[in-house]
């Protein structure tokens, strides 16, 4: 059988216990990690961020014995696939695995025979196979191996090897002991990930506005974690970058210059905020009312104008989906529905980029008084003598007594 294809597309593979593990310790995690915005799912991601490593090590050894590439080229074509669903009955589901990529074909062991036509050897164990309609050329941006898709010139395609995720699950020996390797690291790291983000938490400062942006990228990043989009390959770039799925930040990208080879992203920004106090009502306490509009940015690229529109509408629905089914992130911020969630996709695209923006708001949980002012005993307020107002000024016609 032909390790040779000229499919590109994304091959999944889940894992079938670290996610069973992550489960169980999830609910420990969330009993210490109580009140500290998005702390558990920091804690486990971190956790299982540090697992998926050791599973791609483990497995980049064993795929460089069996099969004719370099282990750096194996890591560059697989991502972790690592977020959370929870469930209306307050269950949280791990999903976590890899997404691989086709590799090109000139990263392989590649060869020319005597006739000029490309023989490509994959697998170690299987013979070399000679490519007699495909050609080496430089399309424009990087060297490959193609092959003309008709009797025409134009167009090619490039060719590709097996999908990282294909190598991993063929071999079942391998993928038993990236699976024990992970459990084994994810069981020794998620006791030092709670403890990390418990010494990291201030504390004694209230719930912050950047509590909820850090909430929102956690979330908007877990929404959008299965949908795959194209990068668009830089001059520094050697060959086109490997699909992946969006990126999110708070308030800005991290250099304003890199905006399009950032893409595909999102950026979480505080656009207004208010405090105020509300009275009593029927059925409701008098307190503090916090709320804030965030303003979210969404980019994607594409050399497809129709496509680079679709899937910017689908980055779109999938974060407002998940808002409306959730209602509430980082267990402490709730989507103000009343207020609905608007969405804009800007007129002026200049294509391959699409970008839009949507605005929801947030009613955040209120700042406690830590001193209840008006009461003898909590503050400097001391009851006045003739003349003097409760304020310790002196009142119309009266006196002022100075106060020991």
């Amino acid at each position: 059988m032909s390790e040779v294809t000229s499919g590109y597309r994304s091959h999944k593979i889940y894992s079938g216990s670290v996610d069973v593990i992550a489960e169980e310790t999830f609910g420990k995690a969330e009993a210490l990690l109580n009140g500290i915005p998005g702390g558990v799912y920091k804690a486990v991601g971190s956790a299982l961020t540090r697992a998926a490593d050791a599973g791609k090590t483990e497995a980049k050894r064993a795929v460089s014995q069996e099969y004719t590439i370099g282990s750096g080229d194996f890591l560059r074509y697989t991502r972790n696939i690592n977020h959370f669903v929870r469930g209306g009955d307050g269950s949280v589901e791990v999903v976590f695995g890899f997404a691989g990529y086709p590799i090109p074909l000139m990263h392989f062991q590649m060869s020319i025979d005597s006739e000029g036509r490309p023989v490509a050897h994959v697998k170690r164990s299987n013979a070399p196979e000679v490519l007699r309609h495909a050609f080496r050329a430089n399309a424009g941006s990087h060297w490959g191996i193609y092959e003309r898709v008709g009797a025409e010139r134009f167009p090619i395609r490039q060719l590709y090897g097996p999908a990282t995720t294909q190598v991993m699950y063929s071999n079942e020996a391998v993928l038993d002991a990236i699976e024990d390797k992970m459990a084994e690291i994810y069981e020794k790291r998620i006791d030092h990930e709670i403890l990390r983000v418990l010494n990291s938490w201030g504390g004694g400062g209230g719930v912050t506005k950047t509590n909820l942006l850090e909430a929102f990228k956690l979330f908007s990043e877990g929404a959008t974690a299965d949908l795959i989009l194209p990068v668009q390959q830089q001059k520094s770039d050697k060959e086109i970058p490997p699909p992946r799925a969006p990126e999110a930040h708070i308030m800005a990208l991290t250099d304003f210059r890199s905006c399009k080879k950032k893409a595909p992203y999102m950026i979480h920004q505080i656009a207004t905020a208010k405090d105020w106090w509300q009275d009593a009502q029927p059925g409701q306490k008098a307190g503090n009312v916090s709320i804030a509009e965030v303003r979210s940015i969404f980019a994607v690229y594409h050399e497809n104008s129709q496509e680079g529109q679709l899937a910017l509408l689908e980055m779109f629905e999938r974060v407002r989906i998940a808002l409306l089914k959730q209602g509430v992130i980082g267990r402490q911020f709730r989507l103000d529905v009343r207020a609905g969630i608007e969405y804009l996709v800007y007129p002026d695209n200049i294509p391959p980029f699409y970008a839009g923006e949507m605005i929801s708001t947030w009613r955040l949980p209120p700042a406690e008084r830590e001193v209840n002012y008006g009461k003898q005993g909590y503050s400097n307020i001391k009851t006045g003598g003739p003349g003097i107002h409760s304020s310790g000024c002196p009142e119309s016609g009266g006196h002022y007594v100075p106060q020991e």
